[in-house]
């Protein structure tokens, strides 16, 4: 009997139903009952894990959606700065609102969005007065992606624990199959005199349906030698 290695969750369960049907089969419901409840929790777990896998991506989506959006609202500000005059890009507000440039805002590292659109919002209120059209349409909406980049980071944080704690619990439940499986296998050794005979309850290495499948790859074909013998020529040579 060899285990599956490296296998995934459902391969697991899937070789596991073999030993359960076998041994019910057999009538020996004393070691089928200790096989069956670990390979159903190795299923049910590999589920779970796979289902928390999806919330991390949500929230990774929503957070580059977000701060997307974020380098949206930089890039109209700066339009707009440059749309008030020929020269806006070399005097104030303009100056002091992107002296470092667009970038400092629209290429922030995913750490450092919150601290730089939270300067964006100040140098804005900073240098640009509270009636101003840009100052008073931009910085709430700034403030509001704000809110919802922080809310899409701890989303990300709890989704990542929760499957981090998900893939802990399969961990321990595969080493608990594995562990089973074995256990099962000593006591019918011990029973059937052998492990030929304990072999049978459990599945043989199979073939891959693809590999099966695969027509085989038919030997070269060797030609045998010629009979005749090999044809002499003679060259002409004119002077």
């Amino acid at each position: 009997m060899q285990l599956p290695d490296g296998a995934s969750p459902t391969r697991r369960y899937l070789w596991g139903r073999y030993p359960v049907r076998a041994l019910t089969r057999a009538t020996l419901v004393d070691l089928a009952d200790q096989v069956r409840p670990v390979n159903e929790e190795v299923r049910d777990l590999g589920r779970k894990v796979e289902d928390l896998h999806a919330p991390v991506e949500d929230a990774i989506c929503d957070r580059d959606q977000v701060g997307a959006e974020l380098s949206d609202l930089a890039r109209m500000v700066r339009n707009l700065l440059t749309a008030r005059g020929p020269s806006a890009v070399r005097e104030e507000p303009f100056l002091s609102i992107l002296p470092n440039g667009l970038d400092e805002y629209t290429e922030a590292r995913v750490g450092d969005e919150t601290k730089a659109f939270g300067l964006l919002t100040a140098r804005i209120e900073d240098h640009l007065p509270p009636d101003d059209p840009i100052r008073v349409q931009y910085v709430p909406e700034i403030r509001a992606g704000l809110l919802a980049w922080t809310a899409a980071v701890a989303a990300i944080e709890a989704a990542e624990q929760a499957e981090d704690t998900g893939e802990r619990k399969l961990e321990l439940a595969v080493k608990k199959w594995e562990t089973t499986m074995l256990a099962v296998y000593a006591t019918l050794v011990a029973r059937t005199g052998g492990k030929k005979k304990a072999d049978r309850y459990f599945p043989k290495a199979r073939k891959s349906r693809k590999a099966a499948s695969k027509p085989a790859t038919p030997p070269p074909v060797e030609t045998a030698p010629s009979s005749e013998p090999p044809v002499e020529t003679t060259e002409t040579v004119t002077e």
